[in-house]
């Protein structure tokens, strides 16, 4: 039996296309909870049902009315129903009824009344969804306690608790489902009458289990569970994610502070513009959760660099490859492959042409020269054009890894500038938690002067307040020496990323200064070649023949007089030169060495 109230329907729905990030849940999203209304504070089940209800109804104990048709907190109501188990009475679906027996069954002064089971309804349902889900949380509850539920289902007002106007994807839903502490009494032959009950009210014993903290963990737990079981239910069948979970943020093993409540009359407050101390507490806890929430992701964004720079060294560069020379085989050259010579006869070696298939670039430089180079004439100037042009494509090779090694350093660059930028940021919110810490100490160090003799009184049984107090001012000295404690090490993982990214790009310089000095020693040899050597400037982009000639003067500038090779890579400053100290080693056949001669033939007047 159900007895149906809806009020106010609205057309707009918090479709999943409202969602900013449905991935925003996580975890952080309000849980259930259980209050139990009581006559010592002044509760009355009849109002309380008609607040949640928002009708209004006559309290026959008291005889006053209770009017919650206008919402003074703008929150809206969206459904209001009210279930009631298999073969119950009909009043235990006619909420002026129900309640009214409900305060006729409890006869003491401090009786407890009623129990308010407030759920929150995932954000990205719709009306229809958000009362379904409701609805069938009401009747489990209703079937496992055999007592009558009062749904209240109430859109969340479109302000905080601190009057800051919420974003539309953040206004969703909560029911309260209220039921009395009594279950109702048993039924007579299935008739639907009851059998008159506690004082004629219809209803048997209390809910004794509900009544002990110790006794109820175990349904209350399963109360929750089965929220959480719904709240994935119905936002997987929208699309959303399913990720509720209605254990505590410790349970759950997560480092998250509850944010601190302030009470419907704080709230009031607060909406009206009046300043309040629990409101403070909550701002300041706001904004110390924005600035953990801050360096959390910069210490997650420095832990991803750092991995990634782990990756890359463990791995290998594909640059460094590009620098290793193959190893020779007779009758053959880099870059350009010969048949063995025939000893005697008038037999000459065929050249075979490199193809731009071999070559690590579709422009390749040695097809160029090869094309614009005057054709030899003779084997001598065949063959010293064959190593004229093993030395083009040693040079080729290197400024390609020049480049490449050139770019992942001034990405590195640009990522140890970023940590840098987070490192003193989270330096700056470490200073901030230090001064929030000290203000802290200075306050409750204040309390206590101020009170001795409530210090002194609060070890005395049943006077706590002062000792309450005082917890507190200690306990938000450590939240804020909590929070220093977690930026400061922020700071030291954004420290060792600085360090390991430079000792990535370190590493990066020194292949860097390698292939520089292969690239002098191969240029070096092939100026000895002034027709190649012309063709070779001419086939190479601006910034490359840049580079050539700046490497060429380089060694000019140190080649010792004696003409022996020797380290040529001095220490620099710019990522563009080297940094770092190597000597060029020639692993070259001793026919290779003579391209340091000068070549038997001239310059011709006509190119091929």
């Amino acid at each position: 039996m159900t007895c149906h109230i809806r009020l106010s329907w609205r057309t707009r729905m918090n479709t999943p296309s409202n969602i900013t990030s449905a991935s925003a849940t996580e975890a952080k999203h309000a849980r259930p909870h259980l209050e139990t209304h009581t006559r010592g504070q002044n509760h009355s089940a009849v109002a309380g049902a008609a607040y949640r209800l928002g009708i209004k109804l006559y309290d026959e104990r008291a005889g006053v009315w209770h009017d919650f048709r206008k919402r003074a907190l703008g929150e809206e109501i969206v459904l209001a129903l009210t279930v009631a188990p298999q073969g119950a009475p009909s009043w235990a679906t006619d909420p002026a009824q129900l309640w009214n027996r409900v305060e006729l069954a409890e006869k003491r002064k401090d009786a407890q009344l009623a129990r308010d089971y407030r759920i929150p309804i995932p954000f990205g349902l719709s009306d229809q969804h958000a009362s379904a889900m409701a609805e069938e949380m009401a009747r489990y509850i209703s079937r496992e306690l055999h007592t009558p539920v009062s749904i209240g289902l109430h859109r969340d007002a479109d302000r905080d608790a601190l009057g800051v106007v919420k974003p539309n994807e953040k206004q969703g839903f909560h029911a309260h489902l209220y039921f009395p502490t009594r279950r109702l009494s048993d039924l007579k032959g299935g008739d639907g009458e009851d059998d008159g009950g506690e004082g004629g009210s219809g209803f048997g014993a209390k809910l004794s289990m509900l009544s002990n903290k110790r006794t109820s963990i175990i349904f209350v737990e399963a109360l929750n569970a089965k929220w959480a079981a719904l709240a994935n239910q119905y936002t997987s069948s929208e699309g959303l994610p399913a990720d509720y979970d209605h254990r505590s943020y410790k349970r759950l093993g997560l480092g998250i502070q509850p944010q601190p409540t302030v009470g419907r009359h704080v709230s009031a407050m607060e909406r009206k513009g009046i300043v309040t101390r629990k409101g403070d507490n909550l701002r300041e806890a706001l904004v110390m959760a924005k600035v953990f929430e801050k360096a959390h992701q910069s210490a997650i964004e420095a832990q991803r660099m750092q991995a990634k720079a782990d990756v890359i060294r463990e791995a290998g560069m594909t640059a460094r490859t590009q620098t290793q020379r193959k190893s020779k085989k007779p009758g053959e050259t880099r870059g350009l492959r010969m048949t063995p010579m025939h000893r005697g006869g008038n037999s000459r070696p065929t050249i075979s042409r490199p193809t731009f298939a071999s070559l690590p670039f579709q422009r390749s430089i040695v097809s160029m020269v090869v094309a614009s180079t005057p054709a030899p004439t003779n084997f001598e100037e065949r063959r010293n054009f064959d190593r004229a042009l093993a030395l083009i494509s040693i040079i080729e090779r290197a400024i390609a890894t020049c480049n490449s090694l050139l770019r992942l350093m001034e990405k590195y660059l640009r990522e140890i500038e970023l940590a840098k930028a987070s490192r003193q940021e989270a330096a700056f919110q470490v200073d901030q938690s230090r001064r929030l810490r000290e203000g802290a100490k200075l306050k409750a160090k204040k309390w206590v002067a101020e009170h001795p003799w409530q210090i002194k009184l609060a070890t005395v049984p049943g006077l706590g307040g002062a000792r309450d107090t005082h917890q507190g001012l200690i306990a938000a000295i450590q939240f804020h020496d909590r929070h220093v404690q977690e930026l400061k090490q922020t700071v030291g993982v954004h420290q060792a990323s600085v360090v390991e990214m430079g000792r990535t790009v370190a590493e990066l310089n020194a292949k860097r200064t390698a292939a520089l000095g292969e690239l002098r020693h191969a240029a070096t040899n092939l100026k000895k070649h002034p027709v190649v050597f012309e063709k070779f400037l001419a086939a190479l982009q601006p910034d490359e023949r840049i580079l050539v000639k700046q490497q060429l003067e380089k060694f000019t500038m140190q080649h010792q007089p004696s003409g022996s090779l020797s380290p040529v890579d001095a220490p620099t400053s710019s990522p563009s030169e080297s940094s770092d100290s190597s000597t060029w080693t020639d692993t070259s056949s001793s026919a290779e060495e003579n391209v340091l001669k000068p070549s038997p033939f001239s310059p011709r007047g006509q190119s091929r």
